[in-house]
């Protein structure tokens, strides 16, 4: 797994969805643009003992081509997240906002990024990037507070990223222990078993 890119909603998620909320313009992609999504319903509780019982519905993309859209489009995307992250503005975050609410997490080793989103109310509520020893980024919805490079942060490192994203999403604790917290990407990422092409080649296929 190079690149963990997720949104968790208690809302039922499928493929109309993406469709309704996602703008995937074909003059906006690269041509080699691949963009591959799939979606799972599960529980933390049948997952983690002792975690919360609340049915989560989760859509997992991934990009195999390393690229979506083209460099001018970033340029323009990057400048629209408010969290002044260098993450475009993923897929996910736009079908979390075109829902209302959910949560929005991309992890990446090869980046060392972690950046979870938190939505409600189609507002963003909550965010935290980090991208080790270059940048941290915190929002609350409304201010930002910005530290180049990061020092010690209570979350600890990118995992503790993403424990905190699940904590403000799930209103509930969310307390692993040492092997469960190391695997979290990984297990996030089993989630979703089947996925299926959404963009290939620079096109969109019926699914998008």
């Amino acid at each position: 797994m190079s690149e963990l890119a997720q949104i968790h909603t208690l809302e039922e998620l499928d493929f109309a969805a993406l469709k309704k909320h996602v703008r995937l313009d074909e003059q906006d992609l690269d041509r080699r643009a691949w963009l591959r999504a799939g979606f799972t319903r599960w529980r933390p509780c049948d997952i983690w003992d002792g975690a919360p019982e609340t049915l989560c519905w989760t859509m997992s993309f991934e990009t195999p081509a390393g690229r979506l859209f083209r460099p001018a489009v970033l340029d323009q995307l990057r400048g629209r997240v408010l969290t002044g992250s260098p993450l475009p503005l993923h897929p996910a975050e736009q079908l979390a906002r075109g829902l209302g609410g959910g949560l929005v997490t991309v992890f990446s080793d090869g980046g060392k990024i972690a950046y979870c989103a938190m939505y409600r109310e189609h507002r963003l509520r909550w965010s935290l990037y980090l991208q080790d020893g270059v940048r941290l980024v915190r929002c609350d919805g409304a201010g930002l507070t910005v530290q180049e490079p990061p020092g010690p942060i209570p979350e600890g490192d990118r995992l503790g990223v993403l424990l905190a994203g699940f904590r403000q999403w799930l209103r509930e604790p969310l307390d692993l222990g040492s092997e469960d917290r190391l695997t979290l990407p990984d297990t996030l990422d089993s989630l979703v078993t089947q996925r299926y092409d959404v963009v290939r080649d620079g096109l969109r296929t019926q699914l998008g």
